[in-house]
Formats: C-alpha cells, sequence, structure tokens
C-alpha cells in the first residue's frame, strides 16, 4: 500500500465521513475544531460525535 500524505481538511472530511458510516451525525467543524484544539469543550465535542 502506497503511503499518502492527506491535507488536514481531507483527513478531517475522512473522519467525518467515518462517523457518518457508523451512524453518527457530526459537522466536518467539530472535527476541526477538536484536532485543532479551539474547541475548550472537548467533552462535549465527544458527546456529540457519539450521538
Amino acid at each position: 500500500m502506497k503511503a499518502r500524505n492527506y491535507t488536514f481538511d481531507e483527513m478531517c472530511y475522512l473522519v467525518v465521513v467515518d462517523i457518518r458510516s457508523l451512524g453518527g451525525n457530526i459537522k466536518i467543524s467539530t472535527v476541526k475544531n477538536f484536532y485543532s484544539g479551539v474547541s475548550r469543550s472537548t467533552v462535549g465535542t465527544v458527546n456529540q460525535i457519539n450521538t
């Protein structure tokens, strides 16, 4: 398998697609904030992912 360097946006998009394929509902902005550390409410973010 060939390694691929994903951009930050591509990586976040793939995370969203995976979560949605498992029945979750999440926005790409939530994933970006989670990985960027911008959101101080990480517990709330994790709860949103689990919803």
